[in-house]
């Protein structure tokens, strides 16, 4: 039972918290949980940092003898049973078809098969949030079964230079993800992205590279401390960037894919799939998904169209030399698939929208 597990360590836990929201509070004697499963693993919030010590006694667990069962669409909480680590990638390659994403408490190892995306390694002792993109079931490799003895590529956190947050980094944090070829339609090297919560501070900054995907950690609050130091949950999240070229900053639009809202939760990676730029919300485009032509709606000072693959490559550019309020584009001669329209408006920052072309 939770509570007689952590009996010696009432004083010190303040809420334990499993992957359906089922909460234990030691120090007062509620249990929702029940008794612990060493398939799962537990969100423990503590009033100060220490360490537990023969809390867990028994049988040393084999591995790949347990199967652990993967739900979806909900969030799973899941603990690492291998005694050694091991990179992220290397353990889960063979369910990346089945993983939409695998992160820590502060985002410091994170997985994200479909971006290509992954840092850090697993740990013993360590639980990872899961979200799959199907029922399944997983089960890690062998302890002895270890030849690689390499280390996970690191998640490097950098600030901003211009953007910079005043808060101590908390371990409640998650990942803002905007791929590569989103970020290089509407950002420039050395432009910076920061995310500031509803008092109009800085929980989080990065810096573009134009290397990989641009990653922004968004840090949360430490639920422990009096004082607010990061976001809270279902925050609104107000994002905006300083361009390193004219130095101005501009609000930011995102919408995210999996119907993720802009609203602040830890277990959420947020990955973008359009940008709006302050100013470019009058612009609409439509048919969505199209078959042979889309239009473009918005103000005279439309300056160009273009139309991008998934490989960054340009399809398609139309110039409104007529400075026309409605465009229309055939894409009859472009192959089915994703592709992203990046609108230029000379009265504000470009706007970029995925749209998806049929048979």
């Amino acid at each position: 039972n939770m509570l007689n597990m952590f009996l010696p360590y009432k004083k010190n836990i303040s809420t334990i918290i499993d992957d359906s929201g089922r909460v234990c509070l030691p120090y007062s004697g509620y249990n929702t949980i029940g008794n612990w499963n060493y398939k799962k693993a537990y969100k423990i919030s503590t009033s100060s940092g220490y360490t537990m010590q023969n809390v867990f006694c028994g049988k040393k667990i084999v591995p790949e003898n347990e199967v652990l069962s993967m739900r979806f669409p909900e969030l799973n909480f899941i603990p690492y049973l291998r005694d050694s680590p091991k990179p992220i990638k290397d353990e889960l390659l063979k369910y990346a078809n089945k993983i939409k994403y695998v992160k820590d408490l502060d985002a410091s190892t994170f997985y994200y098969p479909d971006a290509s995306i992954n840092y850090g390694e697993l740990e013993p002792f360590k639980g990872y949030v899961l979200l799959a993109k199907t029922p399944f079931n997983l089960t890690y490799s062998a302890n002895f079964n270890s030849p690689i003895t390499r280390e996970g590529k690191k998640f490097k956190y950098t600030d901003g230079i211009f953007f910079r947050t005043k808060f101590s980094l908390t371990h409640n944090a998650t990942v803002l993800v905007i791929t590569k070829d989103i970020a290089a339609q509407f950002l420039k090297l050395g432009d910076e992205i920061a995310v500031f919560n509803e008092l109009n501070e800085i929980c989080g900054s990065s810096i573009y590279s134009g290397e990989e995907s641009f990653l922004l950690k968004i840090w949360g609050d430490n639920e422990i401390t009096s004082e607010k130091d990061g976001l809270v949950n279902s925050e609104s999240m107000i994002f905006k960037k300083f361009s390193s070229s004219s130095k101005s900053i501009s609000e930011l639009d995102f919408s995210f894919s999996d119907n993720n809202i802009n609203r602040f939760d830890p277990n959420i990676v947020y990955m973008v799939s359009s940008v709006e730029v302050k100013g470019t919300k009058s612009i609409s485009i439509y048919p969505n998904p199209t078959k042979e032509s889309i239009f473009i709606s918005g103000p005279s000072s439309m300056e160009a169209i273009e139309i991008i693959n998934n490989l960054g490559q340009l399809k398609l550019k139309v110039i409104n030399k007529d400075n026309s309020k409605l465009i229309k584009i055939s894409t009859s001669g472009l192959i089915p698939g994703n592709y992203y329209i990046r609108v230029t408006n000379s009265d504000s920052g470009p706007l970029v929208k995925k749209i998806m072309i049929i048979d």
